[in-house]
């Protein structure tokens, strides 16, 4: 695959994550982490995001030779982990 289509695969992926996320800030604090039921295996909305973001962002942080010890706890701090990274490409 050429680096440019990486490039582009990588940005969309953070443009449809963010609009996920842009999405959640229309719920509560208290819905972002209620128990799904059934249970997908990560047990809350906010499990869910950060199992699938977390893996987006562990590539782009790889590939840019980036750290970063952020934090998960609310959709805006998923937000800004993303957007924080999303110049570098």
């Amino acid at each position: 695959m050429h680096p440019t289509a990486i490039k582009q695969l990588i940005a969309y992926t953070f443009w449809a994550n963010m609009r996920v996320l842009q999405t959640c800030t229309h719920i509560t604090p208290d819905q972002f982490v209620q128990p799904a039921v059934p249970d997908p295996g990560w047990h809350s909305l906010r499990g869910t995001l950060v199992h699938a973001l977390d893996t987006a962002y562990g590539w782009r942080m790889a590939l840019t030779d980036t750290t970063d010890g952020g934090t998960t706890n609310t959709v805006s701090a998923l937000a800004g982990r993303l957007s924080c990274t999303s110049s570098t490409t």
